[in-house]
């Protein structure tokens, strides 16, 4: 397969802090329904030593007009063109809950490709995907009984709920990501010699604590986990925290050398 990207990098992700020679770039991959401007403020938090680059999906957002893709394997094939065109920078991925399986399949097709491996993979709110079968198909729910799933997530604002033109543009969006999400087949493969920290919320109903622990077997190298005092959508009431964690392991990471996964 060609690895030139068919659609302009631009196009693909929003870019914070961006540097002439970054130390480091952080991939950041959305969770169901999100887009890219959710990380927006990422960058400041993390510091001016790393940026921030924040994967724009096809069909929501800028890119309203596109067609969305609606199979995991194909939107896989669709962004692995322009991650490997980012240029040679270390890279680091972090992925939250939908975000999270994109992630962990990225790094293991950047293995397969043969190139530097991420020098960190951060895995949020996600059950391991051997995992995703055994779940409530969320996709498959009738729409008042998705909204009030979304309601106990959290994370969602109450005005999408409160106003039905917004929930009219929103579940659809959500829907296609759970299905792409919830209908994948993981294949087999070696653990990732990766440095692979999982992250959860201690409230999370969805994913707690004992269901992070299921990556485990996936991580060759180096593995953690650690949770904060929120629900599912830990990663806006816990900011702060987060980003200081992740920019120490990106700061060690910076004075690691790179490895294959």
């Amino acid at each position: 397969m060609s690895l030139e990207p068919q659609v302009p990098i631009d196009r693909w992700f929003r870019v914070w802090q961006r540097q002439r020679s970054p130390l480091l770039r952080l991939v950041c991959l959305p969770y169901a329904g999100g887009q890219a401007h959710v990380f927006s403020d990422w960058a400041a938090g993390l510091g001016p030593r790393f940026e921030v680059w924040a994967l724009q999906l096809p069909g929501r957002g800028v890119r309203f007009k596109e067609q969305a893709i609606v199979e995991l394997g194909a939107l896989l094939d669709a962004i692995e063109p322009p991650i490997a065109a980012l240029g040679d920078a270390p890279l680091a991925l972090f992925g939250h809950s939908m975000g999270a399986t994109i992630a962990f399949e990225l790094a293991r097709r950047l293995r397969r490709r043969g190139g530097a491996a991420p020098v960190h993979l951060f895995l949020s709110g996600a059950c391991a995907p051997e995992r995703l079968g055994l779940k409530e198909q969320l996709h498959q729910l009738p729409d008042a009984e998705l909204v009030h799933e979304l309601r106990r997530f959290g994370g969602t604002p109450e005005e999408v709920f409160a106003r039905p033109e917004l929930l009219d543009l929103v579940l659809p969006w959500l829907r296609t990501d759970l299905q792409m999400l919830e209908t994948w087949s993981s294949p087999a493969a070696e653990p990732l010699a990766v440095p692979i920290t999982v992250f959860g919320g201690n409230d999370d109903h969805r994913v707690p604590r004992e269901e992070l622990a299921h990556w485990r077997p996936h991580a060759a190298g180096p593995f953690s986990i650690q949770t904060f005092a929120s629900d599912h959508f830990y990663l806006n009431a816990a900011r702060g925290s987060l980003l200081a964690s992740i920019a120490r392991a990106l700061e060690r990471a910076s004075r690691t050398p790179r490895m294959t996964g």
